[in-house]
């Protein structure tokens, strides 16, 4: 998206929450606060997401919406992790509890690839790429639409952390160059190219 997309996804975001708001229905509001979550998420953004995060939360459960209450967990833990909050790892495995507890491919697929976070984060790497590769093959045989980025986003990491960038071509096709210029220009960098980074 460019930024006129983008912030006309906000203002349309905005209105809904605010309609949602008007005719007081729980599960159209809590689904609008996640589209103006998602609209609102750009760098910097941590702490105004969080309580839209934590309102969508307290819907779910009080309308008894368990996947809703593990994608709220999920998106509380990114924004924790953005902030540096240390308790982010304890907010993670919450998700992983209840994406495991949902009963579905789609959740075990969520807490797997998770679950592979965590353990790169505890700087356990071989943890962390086989949890990886057995979310991405998961994703892979359910169609799952975000398993591939998931995936190309952690190995990236553990491949910095657990070794370098060097090998790694700038211009794969994972690599977010429009929306992540920082990395790609890091890639760069990594493959010699100081001009271009």
């Amino acid at each position: 998206w460019d930024a006129e997309q983008q912030e006309r996804a906000r203002v349309v975001a905005r209105d809904a929450v605010v309609l949602a708001r008007e005719i007081d229905d729980a599960a159209t509001l809590s689904f609008c606060l996640l589209a103006l979550h998602d609209a609102e998420w750009t760098f910097g953004s941590a702490e105004r997401r969080l309580p839209m995060v934590d309102e969508m939360r307290e819907l779910a459960r009080a309308g008894g919406d368990r996947e809703l209450m593990a994608e709220a967990r999920l998106l509380r833990a990114a924004a924790m992790m953005e902030l540096g909050d240390p308790a982010t790892l304890r907010e993670l495995e919450r998700y992983c509890t209840a994406a495991d507890g949902l009963g579905h491919a789609r959740g075990r697929w969520g807490a797997l690839s998770r679950r592979a976070v965590a353990a790169l984060v505890h700087g356990r790497f071989d943890d962390a790429r086989s949890l990886g590769v057995a979310a991405a093959e998961l994703g892979e045989r359910i169609g799952e639409p975000d398993a591939p980025g998931v995936w190309d986003t952690l190995r990236i990491e553990i491949d910095r952390f657990g070794g370098g960038w060097a090998h790694i071509s700038p211009g794969a096709h994972w690599v977010p160059s429009a929306n992540w210029p920082p990395l790609r220009s890091l890639l760069l960098l990594a493959n010699g190219d100081v001009d271009g980074a």
